[in-house]
């Protein structure tokens, strides 16, 4: 019997769904372990659980850039007659897993059976389709049977949706309204207290220069107008444009620095002051009092 080519380098998919990817090194590693001392591979029909009987025997293994290539030998005269009359026309390897426990040479696929099939096809496309059988623990084959499917995914878990309360959605809708509006409200509130606050203490800063105690509320008012709105009142255009407030406390000052709450004598009052009366017994005596001296 010719040279058979059994196997070759790929992903192939075995009966029990797992996926291998056999490499040309992992080939390599095969051909290099086999020894028919340790465990000589039979030629067998399909994939008997336990090899028997032995139609022929695999004399030697080479790995080529096609895969593997069984050398056979010791073929039983009556089946090689069944594969001359065309009932066996496609091989399949099995191996032993590098980790099982039986495997004769641990770390390697090697080669348990090589199997000769006739109405199955292989799974392996492109030599001779190959199966791997597990008829023992760590044993591997690839059949033509429907690839595994993988296993199901669970259905992602969707909350269920329920419909919204309308009543309670416009009810927290009009509190956080109205929480929005207190705080609002709250906050202006606090800034208008603080800019009426420094409104008295410069109108009391202006009263203690002088002016009128009367003028303070007119002054508080006009600071407090000129910054309670949105936007603080401005005047003038450009580099020149200042806060109304602070214009009018410029004003205020000024007003009440150029009023003199004092009276002051001038050199023409004092020339219109008239001379102290001099009394004429006083005069008449001090007369006397120089003659006589």
């Amino acid at each position: 019997m010719n040279p058979l080519h059994i196997f070759k380098p790929g992903l192939h998919t075995a009966s029990c769904g797992t996926t291998l990817n056999f490499t040309d090194s992992d080939l390599t590693a095969t051909v290099a372990a086999y020894n028919p001392s340790l465990h000589e591979a039979p030629l067998v029909i399909g994939h008997p659980q336990h090899d028997a009987p032995a139609a022929g025997w695999v004399k030697t293994l080479a790995a080529t850039p096609e895969g593997l290539i069984a050398t056979p030998q010791q073929i039983d005269p009556t089946f090689a007659e069944s594969i001359a009359n065309g009932s066996y026309k496609k091989v399949s390897a099995s191996f032993y897993h590098p980790t099982a426990p039986n495997n004769p040479v641990p770390g390697v696929y090697y080669l348990r059976h090589v199997g000769f099939l006739g109405a199955q096809p292989p799974a392996v496309k492109g030599l001779r389709p190959i199966e791997l059988a597990e008829s023992e623990p760590g044993v591997i084959h690839f059949g033509e049977s429907a690839p595994a499917a993988p296993p199901p995914q669970p259905a992602p878990q969707t909350p269920p949706i329920t419909a919204p309360d309308t009543g309670t959605l416009q009810a927290e809708n009009q509190r956080l309204k109205a929480e929005l509006a207190q705080r609002d409200q709250t906050a202006r509130a606090a800034a208008q207290q603080a800019i009426h606050t420094t409104s008295i203490a410069y109108a009391e800063q202006l009263v203690a220069a002088g002016m009128k105690p009367l003028h303070a509320p007119v002054v508080i008012a006009a600071l407090d107008a000129a910054q309670s709105t949105a936007t603080p009142l401005h005047f003038g255009e450009g580099e020149q444009r200042r806060p109304l407030s602070e214009g009018l406390k410029s004003l205020f000052k000024d007003l009440t620095g150029a009023i003199s709450f004092t009276e002051v004598a001038t050199q023409q009052r004092a020339a219109n002051t008239p001379s102290p009366v001099t009394n004429p017994l006083l005069a008449d005596a001090e007369a006397r009092t120089q003659r006589q001296g």
